[in-house]
């Protein structure tokens, strides 16, 4: 005999524990140990997947395990059932639903601590409803239920559900009376999960004192009438994370314990906002909140150590005094309608505020993609003919009309005129330090972007990528031209504010092999066979002046 099957018998449990049922199954021609051993694990996974087309088969091996369970008084402390409604790939219709009925009470009186049940279908969701049972299983402690509908019917039978820490939703059909009964028996709840549920119009669960984990998370297409107002507020809160919900925050609201808040496309009131604490949030993810865009907002978070941000306008943040390091990752989508001396202006201040951090900043142009000027000269482009980023196809790296780009028209001008204003007045004399610059735009406009970008910050590194589409080269290309312009004295006068600061420029590649970064020439770019997604950045040394 093998050593493993002189283990006891609960360790060989536990090894099974990790295995999928059919796996479990296969370990029984092991030995006769064995075989004893997996029909009493005590976690139970079964699904209709695995039984395509043998309707009777799957009913017939879940009554002959379960009353095998039942008979024995063995313990199933995990069971997960998911069922596959009939469509055109299975034969497993609604009407075998109801023997939930039976299956359920058997697992009620072994005890069961872990209960998932799961119908999947490619039609509506929450078309079967939950046996009344379910939430009379005194003995649960974790209840994932999917697809399901949980009218009143459903949770007739429900009973204080003391045990109960972590119950997760989602897909099913609930309505808030009932949401609110399920709430008020299980109030020691430490997770509480909700994805994609339909009817509920409110999630008010400021008496969990218990709970840690807070998820929200439903198709917009769901809430056609407007976004869920949530009110969820207990101190014990470690977690919270919502995607297209309506977040309320209250005047001081208590979050003491908070470490992980993420908000993405939220529609929330701020007024009370900068009166709320945060002294342990350490993660602060925020994407698609419309409301910040013309409000100014306080985080009072002294131990924050991430901050992220994505959305399509500048946002006026600022942090109180941190106690330690931490990096801020702002991701701003723009159109080039958007881009005047004001706007830099406002991302100057974010940068201020977020000075203390290690900053990593991406802006993207989101409408890149727009007719090309013809400039008349029979190949169907801009005036960009040299590729050298000025737009004017002369080679020498100045836009002569500057317009920014293309021979196209004065917006640029007024833009660029404006930020060379802005420095000599002073305005702009401290750039901030960030760690590293993204950013893509149209082609001609690169060397009036980058002028404007240097006259707020000072970049370690400008981060890019080659890949196989030609624009990736020729972006790496115009930039590198521009960067080395100070080589050949070919500056505008803008350039001419930045490049006295920037005393060394080189370009590397990423190589994933020795995982380092490796300086390479213009020369040097992979091509042909060696074409594929390389990780680029040119590695910028500045003055001391900050």
């Amino acid at each position: 005999m093998d050593r493993i099957s002189e283990l006891p018998k609960d360790i060989l449990q536990r090894i099974l524990y990790f295995l999928s049922q059919e796996d479990a199954v296969r370990t029984s021609v092991l030995s006769k140990s064995w075989r004893e051993i997996w029909c009493s694990r005590p976690n139970l996974d079964f699904s209709s997947d695995n039984f395509k087309r043998q309707r009777k088969k799957f009913i017939s091996i879940m009554d002959e395990t379960l009353q095998r369970y039942y008979d024995r008084r063995l313990s199933v402390e995990e069971f997960h059932l998911s069922i596959s409604l009939g469509d055109l790939f299975y034969d497993f219709d609604h009407e075998s639903a109801p023997f939930l009925e039976k299956w359920i009470p058997l697992l009620t009186n072994t005890g069961t601590k872990k209960f998932r049940l799961s119908i999947r279908t490619r039609w509506n969701t929450g078309r079967v409803q939950l046996p009344p049972v379910v939430f009379g299983a005194e003995s649960l402690h974790d209840l994932h239920v999917e697809s399901f509908s949980l009218d009143q019917m459903a949770i007739q039978s429900i009973v204080f559900l003391k045990n109960l820490k972590s119950l997760r939703l989602e897909k099913v059909c609930i309505e808030d009376e009932s949401f609110d009964k399920i709430i008020a028996n299980c109030i020691f709840i430490e997770t509480l999960v909700v994805k994609d549920c339909k009817r509920l119009r409110t999630i008010k669960v400021n008496e969990l004192r218990n709970l840690k984990y807070f998820f929200f998370k439903v198709c917009q297409i769901i809430f056609a009438h407007g976004l869920c107002p949530i009110e969820v507020y207990p101190p014990s809160l470690e977690t919270i994370d919502i995607s297209d919900g309506n977040l309320r925050f209250n005047k001081g609201a208590d979050f003491r314990n908070l470490e992980d808040l993420s908000l993405c496309n939220v529609k929330s009131s701020l007024d009370h906002l900068s009166s709320c604490k945060f002294p342990s949030l350490k993660y602060l993810n925020i994407s698609g909140w419309p409301g910040l865009k013309e409000s100014k907002i306080f985080i009072d978070a002294p131990n924050i150590r991430s901050f992220d941000f994505i959305e399509n306008f500048v946002p006026s943040i600022s942090f109180a005094a941190t106690s330690g390091e931490w990096d801020s990752v702002i991701y701003i989508n723009f159109e080039l309608s958007q881009v005047t001396c004001s706007w830099f202006l406002k991302l100057k201040e974010l940068l201020d505020s977020l000075s203390q951090s290690g900053i990593s900043l991406t802006l993207y142009q989101t409408d890149n993609q727009y007719p090309i000027i013809d400039d008349g000269d029979g190949d169907g482009d801009d005036d960009d003919d040299d590729g050298d980023g000025d737009g004017d196809g002369d080679g020498d790296g100045d836009d002569d009309d500057g317009d920014g780009g293309g021979g196209g028209g004065g917006g640029g001008e007024r833009v660029i005129q404006e930020i060379i204003n802005l420095v000599q007045d002073n305005s702009c004399d401290k750039p901030v330090a960030v760690e590293s610059l993204r950013f893509r735009c149209r082609l001609s406009l690169i060397s009036s972007f980058l002028n404007g970008a240097f006259c707020i910050c000072r970049p370690g590194s400008i981060e890019d990528f080659l890949s196989r589409d030609e624009e990736d080269r020729e972006h790496i290309v115009c930039l590198w031209k521009i960067l080395m312009q100070r080589e050949i004295g070919n500056e505008d006068k803008l350039s001419q504010l930045w490049f006295r600061d920037l005393e060394e420029v080189r370009m590397e590649i990423y190589d994933e092999n020795e995982e380092e970064w490796h300086t390479i020439s213009l020369s040097e770019l992979p091509n042909g066979q060696q074409m594929g997604f390389h990780s680029l950045r040119f590695a910028l040394k500045w003055r001391q002046t900050l």
